[in-house]
């Protein structure tokens, strides 16, 4: 989020790091993500880390309510440190356990915060290009984790599953009349009244074309290994934002790797022996852009000011319509 929740001060913020024993000297919000809010906190011996603030009312993929949600976070950071400290993965960034064990703390009904320790390097961006090398080194860490066997209470969610469908919907069918809730409905409003078809074409295909694929075993993927949620320190990457974690298609992951070259899906190929169906890549594809269609028109729907998290949500809605097929790593020419 590029914003600090208002009913959340840092003092309060200081207060809970207790749970981990750290001793805040200084703590700096980050305004990157969605669906979180970060700090960096420097503490006392001279240790950096990143504090997590996790919103429970922004996540559907985890559960209904703040408590469903809780229980999937709670699940898929857990995973995350399973697979860093039993599975021998040191790319993969998991929260810190704290002095009890757990990975994550309730802050109320709405927040979470863990804690990951800070990572030197350089982040990335969604849409930056990659060179195909490092592509190729993505698709070598997917088949890694796709290897490693899921935890009894990881996510299974089904395949290509629309969150918030319901909210999309609802702007189609009330897409002629004013919203009026805040300073962006409006151009939102008139956006998604001239693609109109262009959206509801889109849920036809997936209606159609879900039903035939084929089910193959699930695997445990990351969701999201986009440019924005690798680091590089160094010569490696590592890997953050473990809330997406689940049992899926193994093309739920290697769609992001599609640059048009082919080469980093040759190298997945090569160590996991399975083969990348393209049909399923362009339904994982698909789901993205109406997920992140309906996720952004919620909040630009509903009452909201002029602030960076809701002109964010205005300018991402207007690319989603206008926009060809998203590719995290630059051009793509399937």
């Amino acid at each position: 989020m590029r914003c600090p929740p208002a009913d959340l001060s840092v003092g309060a913020l200081i207060d809970f790091l207790d749970a981990w024993s750290v001793r805040a000297e200084n703590v700096t919000f980050l305004p990157e993500g969605d669906g979180a809010h970060h700090w960096i906190v420097h503490d006392r011996k001279g240790r950096r880390w990143v504090a997590t603030v996790d919103d429970l009312g922004v996540k559907p993929w985890l559960g209904s309510d703040g408590d469903t949600t809780f229980a999937g976070l709670l699940a898929a950071y857990r995973t995350a440190a399973l697979l860093r400290h039993h599975a021998g993965l040191s790319f993969v960034v998991a929260p810190e356990p704290t002095a009890t064990g757990e990975v994550a703390v309730r802050l109320g009904p709405q927040y979470a915060l863990s804690l990951c320790a800070y990572v030197d390097g350089v982040p990335g961006r969604w849409g930056e290009a990659w060179p195909d090398a490092t592509l190729c080194s993505v698709g070598a860490l997917l088949a890694e984790i796709h290897s490693v066997t899921a935890p009894g209470d990881v996510a299974a969610p089904p395949p290509f599953v629309l969150h918030d469908r319901h909210v999309l919907e609802a702007a189609l069918a009330d897409v002629h009349r004013p919203w009026g809730t805040g300073p962006f409905s409006e151009d939102v409003r008139r956006a998604l009244e001239r693609h109109r078809a262009r959206v509801t074409d889109w849920l036809d295909t997936m209606d159609r074309s879900v039903p035939g694929v084929e089910r193959s075993r699930p695997v445990l993927t990351h969701g999201e290994p986009h440019p924005g949620n690798f680091i590089r320190p160094g010569e490696g990457l590592a890997l953050v934002d473990w809330d997406t974690v689940a049992l899926g298609h193994p093309e739920r992951d290697l769609w992001m790797l599609d640059n048009g070259s082919g080469s980093a899906w040759a190298t997945y190929e090569a160590l996991s022996g399975r083969t990348v169906d393209r049909a399923v890549v362009r339904l994982y594809r698909l789901a993205w852009v109406l997920n992140d269609l309906a996720s952004y028109l919620k909040l630009v729907r509903g009452p909201h000011d002029g602030g960076a998290d809701a002109r964010h949500a205005a300018t991402t809605v207007q690319q989603l319509l206008t926009e060809d097929e998203p590719s995290p790593y630059g051009p793509t020419n399937s």
